[in-house]
């Protein structure tokens, strides 16, 4: 009973301000992850991208989508103030979502299409 009422009373107490500081984790650049037929799929709030392979970055702001000749990652932007859509593809793509840049390696295609004003 005394060893449990000891425990209590140490967690009980706050922190010193000698404890070491907890980080703070990078806000990352998409609202869902998934697996899809050998694939993974990534989506953000302008993007959505498949891929062979998935990278972030260490502080959260860029993703790299990694592909192959036969199978290559594709990225889809499509801002949400904007009317345009851009499609890449490409063996190795690197995304900025927070700046809109983009890095192409491989046979890279690029598809832009506009949507007509209603």
């Amino acid at each position: 009973m005394i060893p449990t009422l000891l425990v209590i009373g140490v967690l009980s107490f706050a922190p010193s301000a000698e404890a070491p500081k907890v980080a703070q984790q990078p806000q990352l650049p998409f609202t869902e992850i998934c697996a899809a037929g050998g694939r993974v799929v990534v989506r953000g709030k302008e993007f959505e991208a498949t891929a062979q392979r998935v990278r972030v970055s260490a502080d959260g702001k860029c993703l790299e989508l990694c592909g192959s000749d036969s199978e290559p990652a594709c990225l889809i932007s499509r801002p949400k103030d904007a009317r345009a859509r851009t499609e890449v593809t490409g063996t190795r793509i690197i995304y900025s979502p927070s700046d809109g840049t983009m890095q192409v390696t491989g046979s890279g295609i690029l598809r832009t299409s506009v949507t007509k004003e209603k």
